[in-house]
């Protein structure tokens, strides 16, 4: 499995997981009075929260990396950052 193939796996696998714990959650609070207990459904908030927040960030993340995306080569001035692929006035100059 490449690392494409496993972030978008764990991408769904967050997603169900938010989606399972925001209908948990939602038949708790509709449940008639007394059913659970407030720390049982604190605790559920928090799992709910847990979920949503990682995949929040795991969904930015994966916005914003490219494995694909062209790097300058080590020995320039700009060495290993991220590129459009055009090159540029600092791409040119090499240092060792």
């Amino acid at each position: 499995m490449s690392n494409l193939e496993y972030h978008l796996s764990e991408i769904r696998h967050c997603r169900h997981r938010v989606a399972e714990n925001s209908l948990h959650l939602k038949a708790m609070r509709l449940a008639p009075p007394n059913t659970y207990l407030p720390s049982q459904i604190r605790q559920a908030e928090l799992g709910y929260d847990f979920w949503r927040n990682r995949l929040r960030v795991m969904e930015h993340v994966f916005q914003k990396y490219h494995p694909d995306q062209p790097r300058v080569p080590a020995g320039y001035l700009d060495g290993g950052q991220w590129t459009d692929g055009g090159g540029g006035s600092n791409s040119r100059t090499i240092y060792f």
